[in-house]
């Protein structure tokens, strides 16, 4: 046997090109376990000047003696190598490469491995799958994030809807706080997304984002509106609500958004909450009004707080006092309560500030009906009529009630008075 694979090797030295001298030391030195000195055999061969296409074979074969036979791993990369730099693009090679570098956990030559394979590549899912793992490298073996995002970024070059990149991308943007490049990832996600659970959820991330990384309030407040109306008990989102709204630039948007949650939850005093904001930011005095007769009715129907209505009530009328809407409530619960005392003192003291003549006579007359006909204090009702004939001299209903006053007192010297004036 070791004289057969002396002849076969003079043999090959003679002429590497004999392909069966080849097979014939190869069939050998596995009887004998020879495999060194084929190795010795095939290296020096090499260093001759062989056409290409033999001087690639012996490097395969080389590199594969070592890495299978001796378990030399190092040199079976160097022959690889060698081999690789003769035929560029022979993907066996890669992938011997892409095992020993696997093995030895040598992760940046692998990647160049990985590279070089998805550079030859024309399946878009291989390539997306290459592209994952040199990522995975990138993240998990090197700590190189910026490399990982960078290679993410190719995947969504060839395919700009591929979520797996996103969502990794998402994952790579939380840990490096990239807080703008995290935001327009959200965005692109909630483009792809079919899933209504899964859109909500990246609309709560993408509204906290701008609400506390972003400083863009009045995006997040409109973020938050588009969860609320697909999922309007959302409590997140609500929560983060209740927190604008304390932000005096944002807070007539936040509580309009508010107002059909708390109504659909029947919760009349966050309810009023929002609408006395809509109040604090109304210039129109019948807006005004409305919603100052909603929060009323709140805390009369919803609260069973007349008292907290009739607050409420009186500071409609004093945006209007010729309201009729805001007499008529304020007077129904002053009859209730026996406010009359609270009533009138809230129509004397806005008949001080009327210009308007008629308006001024009307609540005069209000004021002394109440003195007369609620409180019986005929003193202050006389004062009161005699206020309006101040006003309008010829004002027969003030003139009448007066006579009647002074005849129930017996005062006989103004009751000539205002006979005369009548007559």
């Amino acid at each position: 046997g070791g004289k057969a694979f002396e002849a076969f090797s003079r043999c090959f030295k003679e002429e590497p090109t004999n392909e069966i001298a080849r097979q014939e030391l190869e069939r050998l030195a596995s009887i004998q376990e020879s495999w060194s000195e084929l190795a010795a055999l095939y290296e020096n061969a090499t260093h001759e000047a062989l056409d290409a296409p033999l001087q690639h074979e012996l490097l395969i074969k080389l590199a594969s003696i070592m890495d299978e036979r001796l378990e030399q791993a190092p040199r079976a990369i160097e022959f690889y190598r060698k081999a690789q730099e003769l035929e560029p693009d022979n993907l066996s090679t890669l992938e011997a490469l892409e095992k020993l570098y696997t093995k030895g956990e040598q992760w940046t030559e692998l990647l160049e491995v990985y590279r070089r394979k998805a550079d030859l590549s024309s399946d878009p899912a291989e390539r997306e799958a290459l592209f994952f793992r040199m990522a995975y490298l990138w993240e998990e073996m090197l700590q190189n994030l910026e490399e990982a995002v960078s290679t993410y970024k190719e995947v969504l070059a060839q395919d700009d809807t591929n979520l797996k990149a996103l969502r990794s991308l998402d994952r790579l943007y939380q840990i490096q706080g990239a807080w703008h490049e995290l935001a327009d990832n959200l965005s692109r996600q909630l483009t792809l997304t079919q899933d209504q659970g899964e859109t909500i959820e990246l609309l709560v991330r993408l509204a906290s984002l701008r609400e506390t990384q972003l400083n863009e309030t009045a995006a997040a407040v409109d973020t938050y509106r588009q969860v609320l109306d697909l999922s309007p008990t959302n409590e997140p989102a609500i929560a983060a609500l209740e927190r604008l709204i304390a932000n005096e630039e944002h807070q007539l948007a936040v509580a309009q958004i508010l107002e059909p949650i708390y109504k659909s939850a029947d919760d009349w005093k966050k309810l009023v909450q929002v609408y006395e904001i809509m109040v604090s930011h109304t210039y129109d005095p019948a807006r005004k009004i409305e919603l100052l007769h909603r929060i009323g009715e709140l805390y009369e129907i919803a609260g069973d707080d007349s008292r907290g209505a009739f607050e409420v009530y009186g500071r409609a009328l004093r945006e209007d006092p010729s309201d009729q809407e805001s007499q008529g409530r304020i007077e129904k619960l002053a009859r209730e309560l026996d406010a009359w005392e609270q009533l009138v003192g809230l129509y004397h003291g806005l008949v001080a500030d009327v210009m308007d003549e008629v308006l001024a006579v009307a609540l005069h007359m209000k004021v002394a009906s109440i003195y007369e006909d609620n409180l019986q204090d005929l003193e202050k009702a006389a004062e009161a009529y005699k206020r309006i004939l101040s006003v309008d001299a010829q004002n027969l209903e003030a003139v009448n009630a007066l006579q009647q006053i002074y005849i129930r007192t017996d005062a006989h010297q103004d009751l000539v008075q205002v006979i005369l004036k009548k007559a």
